[in-house]
Formats: C-alpha cells, structure tokens, sequence
C-alpha cells in the first residue's frame, strides 16, 4: 500500500525496529495520524534524531521529517480511558 493512502499508524513502543521507517513512510507521503502512548511519542524524537544520522536523509530534510512526524503524533496515557 503507497504511504499516502495509509490513515493510521498504531506504534505499540519506540524501538527502533518499531519507529524507524517512519522518515520513509513520511519521504513516501505518508500525512495519517501517529497513534502511540505518550511515553512513546515523547521518545520518538530522540531515538529518530539518531536513527537519522545514519540515513542518506539530508540534515534539512531530516529536520523536516522530525517536525512532520510531530505534527502528526498524538499520545494517550497508558492504562486510561480516553475523554
């Protein structure tokens, strides 16, 4: 399935296994919603800002994707009901 016409990506924890395609699906035109825990969405930044480092991304580019990934994401406490 093309990343552009996926509406949503549940990630179950932030290993690196887990989250470390999502520059790709973002490069491929991914724009649906971010499902994760927010200890998850908190931990996304620092382990993609790695993970980036050693990806032919472009600094610019990789900065781009961070602020996307972000935009996207959104974080539920693990354990309680959503309002």
């Amino acid at each position: 399935m093309p990343p552009d016409k996926i509406d949503f990506l549940f990630l179950t924890h932030a290993h690196i296994d887990h989250v470390g395609r999502l520059p790709e699906l973002i490069r491929g035109g991914f724009r649906g919603e971010i499902i994760t825990t927010e200890a998850t969405a908190f931990l996304l930044e620092p382990m993609l800002t790695d993970a980036l480092g050693f990806s032919d991304f472009r600094r610019d580019e990789q900065q781009l994707i961070l602020e996307e990934i972000g935009q996207l994401t959104w974080g539920f406490e693990y354990g309680r009901p959503s309002p």
